[in-house]
């Protein structure tokens, strides 16, 4: 299984690591918009990523997450066995501890011992590594993963109060943010309510020709070509997932959006909508 955090809000892994032990199947936690959410269970704060209810986690370090190292990310794992699977799939499968050598061939080497250039490749493996140069650079935004986050909640906050009239009306619906949590929002996905008289297309296209990129998260998977290609998959199956895509937009959200620019964007919503 592999619940996601989506916009950074902690999906409930612990209720799902309750189902994981009594049905015998494995969790990957998909935090790629989690990187510094929290949530609590019995009296513990625990983060995404940690892999206390989860088998693995990943992370995402694209350009716009909350931290980046340019492109890349990062898997995460309490388990040894997985750990050196996943080092060696991203080194094109290579194992360098002469420990764990299958065949040193002795014909290959000049001394009886085995020779410190000697390697073996014991998978078919991928070159799934971070350069050092994105690391360093993941190093130094990491240390203001802090800062990053608080910006976001504030922003968040900020969106909240200033279109809570909208919501009270039932014209949107403002993202959750569960009492249990403490989201690091990578997004901000907001959703046309059922009292909207108007298409969530629309409103986007209102925002674009206004200078307001905004963008919709997300595109269901089984929509896409590959997907209705290889699995035949239909809408109407999704009953949920389509409610939910007709309705969302993602509004601007990173930590240097000034207030200025905020103002413009909650005045021109508000605008539209109440128009």
């Amino acid at each position: 299984m592999i619940p996601v955090d989506f916009a950074g809000i902690p999906a409930d892994l612990p209720r799902l690591k309750t189902l994981a032990d009594r049905h015998g199947f494995k969790i990957i936690e998909d935090a790629a918009h989690a990187i510094g959410s929290a949530y609590e269970y019995k009296a513990t704060t625990y983060y995404c990523g940690s892999c206390a209810h989860t088998d693995l986690a990943v992370f995402s370090f694209h350009p716009v997450k909350t931290i980046t190292t340019g492109e890349g990310g990062a898997v995460m794992t309490n388990n040894d066995r997985l750990a050196e699977k996943i080092r060696h799939l991203a080194n094109h499968g290579v194992e360098r501890d002469p420990s764990r050598f299958i065949t040193p061939h002795a014909s290959l080497f000049t001394h009886d011992s085995i020779p410190q250039w000697y390697y073996e490749m014991h998978t078919l493996g991928y070159n799934g590594r971070l350069t050092d140069i994105q690391c360093a650079l993941g190093l130094s935004q990491l240390k203001r993963l802090g800062w990053f986050k608080e910006k976001r909640q504030s922003l968040v906050k900020k969106y909240n109060t200033a279109l809570e009239d909208l919501a009270e009306k039932k014209v949107i619906i403002l993202p959750p943010w569960p009492e249990d949590s403490n989201p690091c929002y990578h997004l901000y996905p907001l959703r046309l309510g059922p009292h909207c008289v108007t298409h969530r297309d629309h409103l986007y296209q209102e925002l674009r020709e206004k200078g307001i990129f905004c963008q919709i998260h997300y595109m269901p998977i089984y929509r896409q070509p590959f997907y209705q290609e290889e699995y035949h998959h239909e809408s109407e199956h999704f009953p949920e997932s389509e409610k939910y895509f007709a309705s969302c937009i993602s509004l601007p959200l990173f930590p240097d959006l000034d207030d200025n620019h905020f103002s413009f964007i909650v005045d021109e919503i508000i605008a539209f909508l109440k128009s």
